[in-house]
């Protein structure tokens, strides 16, 4: 998966966000709603480390994991979707709503959405997530339904793990992208000396023929173009994922030996 070093630097900071915003008391859910909903398009299977890392360093559970234990239930790439019926697409489930609560509330069903519109077709090619939430006015307000852990070590154990886990994909992306960068330099090197090479030819050749003097200045521009996209590429886009992909890894590296 090209993109899975993106997807895990996105759910770290997803899991960081949530940890430090139930830290302030502005936004603290347990003197508000009692209720943490994380739900959308993870674009990421159910045991992906893009799913793992905000619900292990959270504590987040999947509401139909919970209403439905050990059963599969799919959102993309399934037959029934007229979208993705006939694409090269497995079947797996990308959509959720993830959730930590108080024991004020309980999730009391899970499903999945399959609605089609009028002319038979649903509205994505993914189908959507449903859930529903029962309010349970007789309970303990101050306990959290999920945060009952029976064996500390091991939950602590889980999460570095998954921490370790997020290094080392970020890690070898960095190595990747750095190697990506070099690339694009040595082709701004290489079409930088063609263009000199180019120039100086066409300066002091005597053309035998009309239409190249054209050519070769064609030729002289291509070569500017691309040497100055490739420099662009490796000095601003990549440098600005590497700077990304570094922040990401201490912020890790952070929680890692924070946890541990």
């Amino acid at each position: 998966d090209e993109y899975l070093p993106h997807r895990v630097a996105q759910a770290f900071f997803v899991a960081q966000t949530l940890q430090n915003i139930s830290k302030q008391p502005q936004y603290g859910w347990r003197e508000h709603s009692g209720l943490v909903l994380v739900v959308g398009d993870f674009n990421s299977p159910i045991e992906s480390l893009t799913y793992r890392l905000p619900s292990s360093l959270t504590d987040l559970r999947d509401t139909f994991s919970e209403v439905h234990p050990g059963q599969l239930e799919y959102t993309h790439g399934t037959s029934d979707n007229r979208y993705t019926a006939a694409s090269h697409f497995r079947a797996e489930r990308l959509d959720y709503i993830l959730y930590r609560a108080l024991k004020l509330w309980k999730v009391v069903d899970a499903s999945v959405f399959k609605q089609a519109t009028r002319d038979g077709y649903p509205v994505s090619d993914h189908f959507g997530a449903v859930a529903e939430f029962h309010f349970k006015e007789d309970s303990v307000a101050t306990t959290i339904d999920n945060e009952e852990i029976e064996d500390p070590e091991h939950e602590r154990k889980r999460k570095c793990d998954v921490l370790t886990e997020g290094v080392e994909v970020i890690r070898t992306a960095l190595i990747e992208v750095k190697d990506r960068q070099m690339t694009h330099f040595q082709v701004c090197g290489v079409f930088s000396l063609l263009a000199i090479a180019l120039f100086m030819v066409d300066s002091s050749t005597v053309a035998f023929h009309i239409w190249m003097p054209v050519f070769s200045r064609f030729l002289i521009f291509g070569s500017i173009i691309t040497a100055t996209v490739e420099f662009l590429i490796g000095a601003f886009i990549v440098t600005d994922e590497l700077m990304t992909l570094r922040e990401t890894l201490d912020e890790m590296l952070v929680a890692q030996h924070t946890i541990s």
